[in-house]
């Protein structure tokens, strides 16, 4: 069934602090909280960190634990529920000016905290960054991302991105995006649209 338009707005509030460790490693911690019933309402958090290993200058590798707490829906009631995730990170990335691509390929290894077996899922984002403009350095750029489920062995969700991320000040770099999220369920696809921003602070 083909997707319908959405009719929710979500917002979600991304914060990174940034760590370089040397030249080939970085530490970072990423909260996130997001929010639906158009803007009213928290359902979702996460606290994700780990290490950017830069194992050349095009290959990316990077292992990282997301723990996500969000809320879920059990005999009528909501109740908030607890996810375990490993995960790793493979991202290529190049740059033929004044462009730049990345793809990065993710595996999640999904602990639910009703579940004792783990749940499998594969992400893949392809990014491409725009020309910057202006004296702010601000860095225009569109992503699409795919989420493959290998318990039902289809992809049953799928993003679609534009955003702008800018210099604020030295070490503090700030974005806002859109994105068009596209969920399948048992009834079919559905739309949600997003407004993000994010705060990135560079240590």
């Amino acid at each position: 069934m083909p997707a319908r338009a959405g009719t929710d707005w979500e917002y979600w509030s991304h914060y990174e602090a940034i760590v370089p460790l040397s030249d080939d490693f970085t530490f970072k911690v990423k909260p996130e909280m997001r929010f639906k019933d158009n803007f009213s309402k928290l359902y979702y958090v996460h606290v994700e960190m780990g290490l950017d290993c830069k194992i050349s200058d095009w290959f990316v590798l990077s292992p990282y634990y997301r723990h996500v707490d969000e809320i879920k829906v059990e005999k009528t009631k909501e109740v908030w529920k607890q996810e375990y995730r490993p995960q790793i990170d493979a991202t290529v990335k190049f740059k033929i000016h004044p462009f730049s691509f990345s793809d990065r390929n993710r595996i999640e290894f999904r602990v639910q905290d009703k579940e004792n077996s783990v749940r499998f899922r594969y992400r893949n984002k392809a990014t491409l960054g725009l020309p910057k403009f202006t004296k702010a350095n601000i860095k225009p750029y569109v992503a699409e991302e795919s989420f493959y489920d290998f318990d039902i062995q289809r992809i049953n969700k799928n993003r679609v991105y534009a955003g702008l991320d800018l210099d604020v000040i030295k070490h503090l770099k700030a974005g806002i995006y859109y994105i068009l999220e596209s969920r399948k369920g048992k009834s079919g696809w559905t739309n949600v649209n997003v407004w993000g921003t994010s705060v990135k602070y560079i240590f």
